[in-house]
């Protein structure tokens, strides 16, 4: 099966490149304290499950859960703190820090999101998107658009730090909002002091967020999916995989995950900006899209999608 919900509050989230189904409805549970509560349909095994939430004008602090049957499993709070101890992985739903995945069918299922609410947000933006962990069969995309000018680029490989290697998704996502004299802050607001890194798909988007771009992570299931955005000029930010020989051209001869911006696609290539590149003249880079899409769309398939400023 296939799902996916956007909602929103205040005009502002009609920035977001991507269609908007209704508003958010808050419970109240405290002075400081609302949560929303959106029943699901029942989810099939091996799904996976991507909820997504960004407030900007305002950084409360939120957390995720699945409810299911008579269980709950929840998602990493965001931020997390280092001493958070990671729940057990319920043998029905897995929990993989940014989203789940089923393990068999589940029934009767609600997404709870609990936010720190003490100060009104100017916008916020919630989605949940569902897709088979795996998809066999891919189409390539039916449409051609390349953003002019390509975002300026930027080699994760040329920052200064000892962990340039581990950096990719704040420096794609750097490059989406044009900062790039923000590339330290993004660096550290991408940081996760308790699994050690800067991937999380949460803390990237509350980042641009912070930056006025209010986006979510979504998992995309084709092309289609996500042509809205590149036609209003807006680049994403893919989640690839891909084993050696797979991606022609690419600066890493394989990845179990790696982050890179997407800013065009035509009848023969995916037109990519690659953060890997071992310097910012060789990033900008055209994949082969039969690879690019086996890469990106097969397993997963998330997307970071940002709106622009309003």
């Amino acid at each position: 099966m296939d799902f996916v919900t956007r909602l929103a509050t205040h005009p502002q989230a009609n920035v977001y490149p991507l269609p908007l189904e209704g508003d958010l409805r808050w419970t109240r549970l405290s002075d400081t304290r609302a949560e929303i509560v959106l029943p699901l349909p029942d989810l099939p095994a091996n799904h996976i499950i991507v909820p997504s939430f960004a407030q900007s004008g305002c950084a409360g602090a939120y957390g995720f859960a699945l409810q299911f049957e008579d269980q709950s499993v929840a998602l990493h709070p965001v931020p997390t703190a280092a001493d958070y101890q990671r729940p057990e992985t319920h043998p029905a739903v897995s929990t993989h820090i940014d989203c789940w995945h089923t393990q068999r069918d589940v029934s009767d299922v609600r997404l709870v999101l609990q936010a720190r609410r003490d100060t009104a947000p100017e916008a916020e933006l919630l989605t949940l998107s569902v897709r088979p962990l795996e998809i066999d069969t891919l189409e390539l995309p039916d449409f051609s658009h390349v953003i002019e000018p390509e975002p300026a680029p930027l080699s994760q490989m040329q920052h200064p730090g000892e962990h340039k290697a581990r950096i990719c998704s704040p420096t794609a996502l750097t490059m989406v909002l044009g900062q790039h004299e923000l590339w330290d802050q993004s660096l550290a607001a991408c940081y996760d002091p308790c699994t050690k890194a800067y991937g999380s798909w949460p803390l990237a988007i509350r980042w641009a967020a912070h930056c006025g771009r209010l986006g979510a992570v979504e998992a995309v299931n084709a092309w289609s999916d996500i042509a809205p955005a590149l036609q209003k000029d807006q680049p994403l930010v893919c989640s690839i995989r891909f084993a050696a020989g797979q991606l022609e051209g690419a600066p890493l001869a394989s990845t179990g995950g790696h982050l890179v911006v997407l800013y065009g696609v035509d009848e023969r290539s995916a037109w990519v900006l690659d953060p890997a590149a071992p310097d910012h003249g060789s990033v900008a880079r055209r994949y082969p899209v039969e690879q690019f899409t086996q890469a990106w769309l097969r397993r997963r398939g998330a997307a970071y999608i940002l709106g622009k400023t309003p």
